[in-house]
């Protein structure tokens, strides 16, 4: 399911152009991860490129239901979700 575009500049607001990911299994022990992102590099495998993410089953498209996470969490992210 895709989420809406507002939700995600929204987001992307929220995160102030860094990964927001604080999952501990992505080595994120004391705090969020902090890269840098680039708002132009979404969906590129490049530095700073990103993707947004629903935190929670979407409920609403808001900035609250989606976090933004660099390519690297991302990826790691969606691993998570097929070992479960």
């Amino acid at each position: 399911m895709a989420i809406p575009e507002i939700s995600v500049l929204q987001a992307w607001e929220k995160a102030g152009g860094q990964c927001e990911c604080r999952r501990v299994s992505h080595g994120h022990i004391y705090s969020r991860c902090t890269n840098r992102l680039v708002f132009e590099n979404r969906g590129a495998g490049t530095s700073g490129g990103w993707a947004p993410r629903y935190i929670t089953v979407p409920a609403k498209g808001t900035a609250m239901s989606c976090e933004i996470m660099c390519l690297d969490c991302y990826n790691l992210a969606r691993a998570d979700e097929f070992h479960k």
